[in-house]
């Protein structure tokens, strides 16, 4: 099923390697390029509008993005990553990684509106390979068919969290710090190429392990306003984000911490009529420092790039047995 899902092409080794590399060279480029090409950008909108945004005599452009979600409807996203990860100045590994997850709506606040979600990752698939060697397939995940749970807002704040089973440890094949679906970009409408930032901001990222994972994050976020993204009308977000982020574990009967220092960038569409992300793109670079408590340090570095795609909704249909159970209640 996950091969129907994922992977409806199966590529031969050389294409395959051919692809990946030129995926992560694109990945690495567009984030060593993105702050310089935002100030381009934005003079490139101002004169595509024709200086609509500085002409008092031309009304701004509003746009507004934000989740409305239905209970107990079910979304599926195809999660498409590529990864290369360098421990103490080894040799690169890399990753091609096909995900496939799961959200679902559990229920709404009453008074405060916010919506209380499901996560799972219900498939994993991933080609690993390091330089001038085979390529390893294979679908073992600790972290699959785990549930999470996350309580946000119509703008993403998150006010809540929690596991399945708070005893089993576990990663998301990803990694501690790898880009997250459900982010805060705490403001629903702005004037296209109107700016705005958030300090300080800490994500506790239940859906990316335990224990869990803290991220402390500065965004600097744009509205490009409505797109037609996937056949869906959206609004987009570009977002520019760095942040520290910290986890320690146990394993072996030794202690790790796991620190990094991250810079990433990325695009969100949110559907104005379907309000739940349509897609979600992001690049990230990672500085990681691994610390030991025998005092055994070591660096290492991490790029990803991401692509979250809506794959399938599923309305909620209301059985005989679940009316029955709802009357009773």
């Amino acid at each position: 099923m996950l091969n129907i899902i994922l992977k409806p092409i199966m590529l031969k080794k050389n294409v395959f390697f051919l692809l990946f590399f030129f995926a992560l060279a694109s990945t690495i480029a567009f984030a060593q390029a993105q702050i310089q090409t935002e100030s381009i950008d934005s003079v490139k909108i101002k004169y595509n509008l024709d200086s609509e945004l500085d002409n008092p005599l031309r009304p701004k452009v509003q746009t507004c993005g934000y989740y409305k979600f239905t209970p107990k409807d079910t979304i599926l996203y195809t999660v498409q990553s590529h990864d290369s990860i360098a421990i103490d100045y080894g040799t690169p590994l890399l990753k091609a990684r096909h995900e496939l997850l799961q959200v679902v709506c559990d229920s709404i606040g009453k008074e405060n509106k916010h919506f209380y979600l499901n996560l799972r990752l219900v498939a994993f698939e991933a080609d690993e390979f390091e330089l001038n060697s085979k390529v390893y397939t294979h679908s073992n995940s600790d972290w699959l068919n785990r549930n999470v749970y996350i309580e946000i807002d119509s703008v993403g704040n998150r006010f809540g969290l929690a596991y399945d089973d708070s005893t089993e440890l576990g990663l998301t094949p990803g990694g501690a710090f790898s880009p997250i679906l459900f982010f805060a970009f705490q403001e629903a409408c702005h004037d296209s190429g109107g700016t705005w930032t958030i300090m300080q901001a800490e994500d506790q990222l239940v859906e990316n392990g335990l224990p869990c994972p803290v991220l402390r994050s500065t965004y600097l976020l744009t509205s490009r306003g409505y797109k037609d993204t996937l056949g869906y009308k959206t609004n987009r977000i570009e977002f520019i984000r760095t942040s520290q982020g910290s986890i320690t574990y146990s394993e072996a009967n030794k202690n790790f911490r796991v620190t990094s220092v991250i810079a990433s960038s990325g695009i969100l569409d949110i559907g104005t009529e379907l309000k739940i992300p349509i897609h979600l793109f992001q690049t990230m670079e990672q500085k990681l420092t691994i610390r030991t408590n025998d005092g055994v340090e070591k660096p290492g570095k991490q790029y990803t790039s991401s692509y979250f795609t809506l794959s399938e909704y599923k309305k909620y249909k209301e059985t005989k047995t679940t009316k029955k159970s709802r009357k009773k209640k």
